[in-house]
């Protein structure tokens, strides 16, 4: 996200907070669910700017409300500093497809690269890197033998049949 981008987000945000539209939903404590029906998020501050436009355009009644979930696909994670960036995600998640793992072929992997076990989003930025350092090394291997990763399945693991 650059600069001008996390401005405008910035500037959405408080333009919706000081809207008399949302301090009756905050004073009622309804503005917590409201944005969960919509958005399956209960805070402002992880919506894209998209959706935060489109608050407003509701707020305003440029656009009609809605009762069921949308959520914009380019909608960024934001994420608490010291944590793994979007970016450091996407390339887990890219090469965690590359290699055709499942979800819990990537924790047990994590798992035996941090020696401890850890969710992917609670990673920090030095062991996403870690993480994405092993994947990588894993991925050359795989290119280079031309066959499945069978060595690298969980061995707990009991939906495994390979």
């Amino acid at each position: 996200m650059t600069q001008k981008q996390a401005l405008l987000r910035k500037q959405l945000i408080i333009k919706i907070h000081t809207h008399p539209k949302y301090k009756e939903l905050k004073n009622n404590e309804a503005w917590e669910d409201w944005l969960y029906v919509r958005y399956k998020e209960k805070s402002s501050g992880l919506l894209s700017i998209s959706e935060l436009e489109e608050i407003l355009h509701i707020f305003s009644g440029r656009r009609n409300d809605r009762d069921f979930a949308l959520i914009d696909p380019n909608r960024e994670i934001i994420i608490k500093k010291g944590r793994l960036s979007f970016a450091q995600l996407q390339k887990i998640r890219i090469i965690k497809e590359e290699l055709s793992w499942n979800d819990k072929d990537l924790e047990g992997f994590m798992t035996r690269m941090l020696k401890k076990s850890k969710a992917l989003r609670e990673l920090s930025i030095k062991e996403a890197s870690k993480v994405i350092i092993g994947l990588e090394k894993t991925l050359k291997y795989k290119k280079s033998k031309g066959s499945g990763l069978n060595i690298f399945k969980v061995a707990n693991n009991t939906e495994y049949k390979g």
